[in-house]
Formats: structure tokens, C-alpha cells, sequence
């Protein structure tokens, strides 16, 4: 899996929203990439600037609006399961 972190700064003071091939989503290549180095958060309970990105393969196409995406993945020969707020659309033409 690739993954990155992004500055909300960079991204108009919002997380990404992205859909392959729309032209309004922003370059994500061009982004500055803040994953190669340990993110500060200032306090308990407080939000970073700072917002991590997944590039992630869907293997079967949505049939209605997903809102919430688990994503399973290994770390350091460890597997672990995450469950996230997110919002897939089905492809339509």
C-alpha cells in the first residue's frame, strides 16, 4: 500500500477528495510528502495540520454509497484492521 501525509495548507485548509480522472482534484504527486518524518501533535484530544492519504485497490465496485471503509493491512509483521469514516461512490455512466 502507498501511503503519505499532506498539509491542510496545501490542500485549500481540506483533506483530500479525490477521483481518478475529475480535474478538480488537486495533483497529489506534487504534494509535499510529510510521512518521511515523525508528525507533532500539540496536545491530547487536538488535531494536526497534518492528514495521512492511502492509495488503496478496490477489488469489487460499490453497488450503493460506501461511509465507512475498513482497511486491513501488515506493519512491521504485524496485521491490523482500521475502520474509518470515508465516502465511495458507485462508478456511474
Amino acid at each position: 500500500m502507498e501511503y503519505a501525509a499532506h498539509d491542510r495548507k496545501d490542500t485549500e485548509g481540506l483533506p483530500l477528495l479525490a477521483r481518478a480522472g475529475d480535474p478538480h482534484s488537486p495533483d497529489v504527486a506534487r504534494l509535499t510528502n510529510h510521512a518521511t518524518q515523525p508528525v507533532k501533535v500539540a496536545a491530547a484530544h487536538t488535531e494536526s495540520d497534518i492528514f495521512y492519504t492511502a492509495k488503496v485497490k478496490i477489488t469489487a465496485p460499490p453497488k450503493d454509497t460506501i461511509r465507512r471503509c475498513r482497511f486491513d493491512y501488515r506493519q512491521g509483521g504485524r496485521r491490523y484492521t482500521r475502520t474509518l469514516d470515508c465516502e465511495i461512490e458507485p462508478k456511474t455512466e
